[in-house]
Parts: C-alpha cells; structure tokens; sequence
C-alpha cells in the first residue's frame, strides 16, 4: 500500500505506516488486500490495478450504452461527475504513459458539446465536434477537465 521494493531477487511490500508517535491512532487491527499481476505494459497494469481497487459495479440498462470511447490505451478516464454549478457532467482523463499523446474521444450521439476546462471546472476552450469525435493533445501525464453537455 505505502510501497515496495526489489532487492537481491525479492520483492518486499511496505503495507503500513504506524508510527508509536505521534500518530498512534494508525495501531490497531487492519485488513489489506493486494495481489501480483504481470502485464504487457504499463497501462495494461495500471487498467487491472483499477479493476482490483475500485471492483465492479453492476449496472441496468435497457441498451448498451458507452460516454465515451478513446482510441489510445495510455488515456484513463479516472472521474465522470456532475458539473459543480452547472448543468452537464466532468469527465477528468490524464496521460499515463509518460508520452505526448493525440487521442481521439469518440461521444455518445447525446453529447452535444464538449468544453475544456481547468481542474476548478472553469470552461476556457470550446473543442470542435466532428461526427462524435473530439481530437484532444495530451503532454506526458496531463490531466484535462472537459465539461459536456
């Protein structure tokens, strides 16, 4: 949880942080779950890590329905919520790859426009939709807010 290391062929996780002072509340019974998992790459690691720490949510709907599709592996869709004050929803992504990164989002036909803003929501750049599709430029590891409505 709080680390881990290879050393001489032995991999070692650092689970707690419990120190006697001053933070002595950390002591006590804890449960932890963790697991090892050996993926092609990096972002392939990081979707299972996701899938293992935040599970499965089972949904209801009358049909197949996806917001968004991105054609580029390394993009993870990390928040979808409502808008703070406003109408639409927040959908936050970043670049995990490390990599400048031209990703294409492809909307659900609901979505008619995509505004991107700063991570306090604020809208500054109204994207240009095309068939569905959004072209957006990410740096390595960036972080971009888009409002949609």
């Amino acid at each position: 949880k709080y680390g881990y290391r290879v050393k001489d062929k032995l991999i070692s996780l650092n689970l707690l942080r419990s120190p006697e002072y001053p933070a002595t509340e950390a002591r006590g019974i804890h449960k932890f779950r963790y697991g090892v998992y050996c993926g092609q790459n990096a972002n392939d690691v990081e979707k299972v890590g996701y899938k293992f720490v935040n599970g499965l949510k089972p949904c209801y709907a009358e049909t197949e329905f996806s917001l968004v599709n991105i054609d580029k592996d390394s993009i993870i869709t990390e928040t979808l919520k409502p808008a703070y004050g406003a109408s639409g929803q927040i959908l936050r992504l970043y670049e995990s790859s490390g990599e400048k990164t031209v990703a294409i989002l492809k909307f659900d036909q609901r979505i008619k426009s995509v505004t991107l803003c700063n991570l306090m929501e604020e809208p500054f750049k109204v994207l240009p939709i095309k068939d569905g599709k959004v072209k957006l430029t990410f740096n390595a590891f960036e972080i971009h807010t888009l409002k949609l409505n």
